[in-house]
Formats: structure tokens, sequence, C-alpha cells
């Protein structure tokens, strides 16, 4: 009788365990792609020799969005564009909250993302790093990473 009880609370744990609801991560409809798209401020630089922290003086604002024909990714500084790139490929990575993001210039970014909690509930992601990586090069380019907080 003991080890019947035992098993089923084993049992019960399992299911609770591997129900989907109960998932650390939720992945919206869309995918975690969709996360991405929005605004984003750069707050920080991190390379292997050096931190530099932008807070709201940087002024470079991040923006992933779709124009109705493509997606882009759009750097901009004091509210002039600096940069636009339209998206060739995008690869994700559900599980890790990363995503891949190829570029018509052959350039590929890598996101990596973080779900934001309040008492257990998820609140979406706000903070975002970014790197980029170059397949076939040294690893030095994807230890630079830069940091954004969501700005709309």
């Amino acid at each position: 009788m003991n080890a019947q009880r035992v098993i089923s609370l084993a049992l019960v744990g399992l299911t609770v365990w591997l129900n989907p609801g109960c998932q650390k991560n939720p992945v919206p409809p869309g995918g975690i792609g969709t996360y991405l798209v929005g605004q984003w401020l750069l707050t920080k630089k991190v390379t292997p020799a050096d931190t530099t922290a932008f807070g709201s003086l940087g002024g470079q604002v991040l923006e992933v969005g779709n124009d109705t024909r493509r997606n882009f990714l759009s750097i901009s500084q004091g509210g002039s564009e600096q940069l636009r790139l339209f998206e060739t490929r995008r690869v994700t990575n559900e599980n890790a909250y990363t995503v891949d993001l190829y570029y018509g210039n052959g350039q590929m970014l890598r996101f990596f993302l973080r779900q934001t909690y309040q008492n257990g509930v998820p609140q979406g992601v706000h903070n975002i790093q970014v790197t980029p990586f170059i397949k076939g090069y040294a690893a030095v380019f994807d230890t630079v990473r830069y940091h954004y907080e969501r700005l709309r």
C-alpha cells in the first residue's frame, strides 16, 4: 500500500513537471522572434577588455520591425538613421530564447532574450543582448555583447 502511494505521488509529480502549461519560458504564438519587434535603447557594450555603460546618454536606438514589404533592423543615433539592414533569414532556438537573424550583407546577429516575470507571471522581454556572429571566423566576434532595454 505504501509503495503504491509513493508511485502515485511520483507519477503526479512527473505529470505536473511535463505539463506544457508549467513551462518556464512560454513562447508567444508567432514564436520568440516576435519579442524582438519594437525599439530598443543601447545601455552598455561589453567586450573582453572593457565594459562601456551608456544609459540614456548613448542615444543609440535599435529598431526591429517590418516596413510592409520585409523585416528590417535599423540603428539610429540622435534621431538620425545610421544603418538599415533587411532580414534574409531567421533561425530561432526557442528553448534557449535565442534568435539568429541573417541580413542581405551576409551579417548574422544573434539575439539573446530573457523573459521577465512578476510573481511567477511572464511579463514579456524587456532586455536583450545582441552579438555579431560570423561563422568561420575567430570566436572574438561572439564576445562583444550589446545590451539593450525596450523603449516600445
